[in-house]
């Protein structure tokens, strides 16, 4: 017999976690962790995250965190956005996600493409409705790259 657990409210957060580093390049990871579980998010939405598939004991392998972070959050369903650079969205969730999808905006300028990420929750709280739950870090020198950046992805909002 499966207990399906109800529940009334959802935990959303959003962070930027600025690639898992600190000032003096080290690993936050932790750190960040320590801070964000007290809070118990159900999903957490996460902007700069360096992804790498390189294996360990390379340079690139500290920045390989957003999967220690969901293991330390007991958060193990995730998905993840590349932009450029190997770097980009993703979401950790306490529920499983029935669907995952990445967009990109073009270039503006001279500025690095962007990604959106969105997903869907599979849950029973949002059985009634097909809500997605989007995740995206936009430029942050300039407010017309950014409206021309949302404008793009805007047609990927429904």
């Amino acid at each position: 017999m499966s207990i399906i657990r109800k529940i009334s409210q959802l935990r959303l957060g959003t962070l930027n976690v600025h690639f898992f580093t600190d000032l003096k390049q080290q690993s936050n990871v932790h750190r960040l962790a320590q801070l964000i579980k007290p809070m118990s998010f159900d999903v957490l939405g996460l902007q700069e995250v360096l992804h790498t598939d390189q294996p360990p004991g390379t340079v690139a392998e500290k920045y390989y965190q957003f999967k220690l972070l969901s293991d330390l959050l007991q958060l193990p369903y995730i998905a993840f956005c590349n932009t450029s650079h190997r770097f980009g969205n993703a979401i950790l969730s306490r529920f499983s996600l029935k669907s995952n999808v990445n967009y990109l905006t073009e270039a503006v300028e001279n500025h690095n493409a962007r990604g959106m990420l969105a997903v869907q929750i599979d849950h029973e709280f949002f059985s009634d409705n097909d809500a997605t739950l989007y995740v995206t870090h936009l430029d942050q020198l300039s407010e017309q790259v950014r409206l021309r950046q949302m404008k793009q992805l805007e047609e990927h909002v429904h």
